[in-house]
C-alpha cells in the first residue's frame, strides 16, 4: 500500500457494480491500495454481484428502511448543514431525486466516517446526489465526465458544471468539447481511465480469434462496419475468425447482417461475458477492432478502455480516427481509419492479418505506450493528489 494521508472520500455511482463500468470499481480499489479510505454510495444495483469486501451504501435499499422521522432528526441535529442541504435541493429541481429525503441520514453516516471530499462518476443522477451530500457535509465535490453524459442530451449538465467545485474528465478531446459547448466550465483535470498490468507468465497464448470486437451493441461502436469489412475479407481469407463480445439493441440487426452476407461460419456474436473472460479472449486474438463513430443522437466514445486493455496485452488495435482515440492510437501501435469507411477498415485489417511480424512490433509498442501513459496506478495517483489538494 502506498503511504498516504488520512484522506476519506465518498464515491457516488449510479450502479454498483456494472459490467460496462469496471473502470470505476478498479479505480476505487486502487485508491484504497494507495491509502485512501473510500465510502461508496450507489443509487442502485449493477449487473455484477459485488465482492463482500467492496460494499456500498445502496440508496434504493435505504429508501425502504429509512423513515421521514429519521431524516428530520438528522437535519435537526445539524440545522446549519440542513439549511445548506435544503438550498441545494431547491437548486436540483426539476431533477427531484426520489432519495432526497434520506440523504441527510446518509450524510450523517459519512460525517461519522470523517469524509472530507465527495466525488461522482458521470454527470447524471449520481453527480446530483454528490452535490447534495457535499452540501450537508460542508465539503467540496467533483465528478468525472466521461462521454454519454457529455454528448447525449443532458439538460442538467450545464448547472452541474457551474456548481461543481472541480471537474475531472478522461481525455483532452472532452476538455475541448466542454469548453466549446458551455459558457462556464470549472478547472478540469484530465485523469485517464487507466488499465492494470496483466498478471501472467509473459508467454502469449495461442491465437484463436483473428479479429475481436468488444462493446455494447449500439450505433456508436460501429460493429456493422466491421461485419461489412468481414464480408470483403472472407473473399481472400475464407478461414477468417471474428468474434464480437457484448449485447445491446443492435444485436438482432447485426445477426441479420451476418446472415445476409453468409458469414455465420466466420463471425460469431458471443454475447456478454465477464470482464475476466473478455480479457482472456483478448489475449487470444490477433487484432482488437473498434470501428467507432459519432451516433445520430450525438453519443460517442471518448477514450475507450478496451483499446488500452488490448494494447497493454500486446495486441495491436484497429480503430476509427474519431474523438479521443487518436490521443492513444497511431500507426506505431495499430491503425486508424476514417469512421464508416468499409474499404479503409478492410485494408487495415488485411494488412495486419497478413503480417505477423508487424503485429508483434505494433503490440510491443502498444505495451510500452500504456506503461508510459495509461497505467491505472499512475492515473489514480494523479486523482489521489487532486482529492488531497481539493480537500485541504
Amino acid at each position: 500500500m502506498d503511504s498516504g494521508s488520512d484522506l476519506r472520500v465518498a464515491y457516488v455511482v449510479d450502479r454498483w457494480q456494472q459490467r460496462s463500468e469496471t473502470f470505476i470499481s478498479e479505480e476505487i480499489v486502487e485508491l484504497r491500495r494507495q491509502g485512501v479510505r473510500v465510502e461508496v454510495i450507489a443509487l442502485g444495483p449493477g449487473d455484477i454481484e459485488p465482492p463482500r469486501d467492496e460494499p456500498a451504501i445502496r440508496l434504493d435499499l435505504l429508501l425502504d428502511r429509512t423513515s421521514r422521522l429519521d431524516a428530520v432528526v438528522a437535519m435537526l441535529r445539524r440545522p446549519v448543514a440542513a439549511a445548506r442541504f435544503g438550498a441545494e435541493l431547491l437548486r436540483m429541481t426539476p431533477e427531484r431525486p426520489p432519495w432526497r429525503r434520506i440523504l441527510p441520514v446518509v450524510a450523517t453516516q459519512l460525517r461519522g466516517a470523517r469524509v472530507s471530499w465527495v466525488h461522482a462518476h458521470f454527470g447524471w443522477e449520481a453527480s446530483g446526489v454528490a452535490q447534495a451530500i457535499a452540501s450537508f457535509l460542508g465539503t467540496g465535490w467533483s465528478f468525472t465526465a466521461h462521454a454519454n453524459d457529455i454528448y447525449v442530451r443532458n439538460e442538467h449538465l450545464g448547472r452541474k458544471l457551474r456548481q461543481a467545485s472541480h471537474l475531472v474528465t478522461v481525455c483532452q478531446y472532452n476538455v475541448d468539447q466542454l469548453r466549446s459547448q458551455y459558457s462556464y466550465v470549472p478547472d478540469i483535470d484530465v485523469v485517464v481511465c487507466g488499465v492494470l498490468q496483466p498478471t501472467g507468465n509473459g508467454n502469449a497464448p495461442p491465437t484463436e480469434v483473428d479479429v475481436l470486437g468488444v462493446g455494447r451493441l449500439v450505433e456508436k461502436k460501429g460493429f456493422d462496419v466491421l461485419i461489412e469489412a468481414c464480408a470483403q475479407l472472407v473473399k481472400e481469407r475464407p478461414e477468417l475468425r471474428v468474434e464480437v463480445i457484448g449485447d445491446g439493441p443492435e444485436r438482432e440487426p447485426l445477426h441479420l447482417q451476418i446472415a445476409n452476407h453468409g458469414l455465420e461460419a466466420n463471425v460469431r456474436m458471443v454475447g456478454d461475458l465477464s470482464h475476466s473472460e473478455v480479457l482472456e479472449r483478448m489475449e487470444r486474438s490477433a487484432i482488437v477492432c473498434l470501428p467507432a463513430r459519432i451516433a445520430g443522437d450525438g453519443d460517442r466514445e471518448s477514450m475507450p478502455v478496451v483499446l488500452k486493455e488490448a494494447m497493454v496485452r500486446g495486441v495491436p488495435v484497429v480503430a476509427s480516427d474519431v474523438t479521443a482515440i487518436p490521443e492513444m492510437v497511431d500507426d506505431r501501435v495499430g491503425r486508424l481509419v476514417p469512421a464508416d469507411d468499409v474499404d479503409a477498415l478492410t485494408a487495415a485489417l488485411d494488412e495486419l492479418l497478413g503480417d505477423e511480424q508487424l503485429r508483434s512490433e505494433l503490440g510491443a509498442a502498444g505495451v510500452e505506450r500504456v506503461h508510459q501513459r495509461f497505467l491505472l496506478a499512475s492515473e489514480v495517483r494523479k486523482l489521489r493528489a487532486d482529492f488531497e489538494r481539493w480537500a485541504r
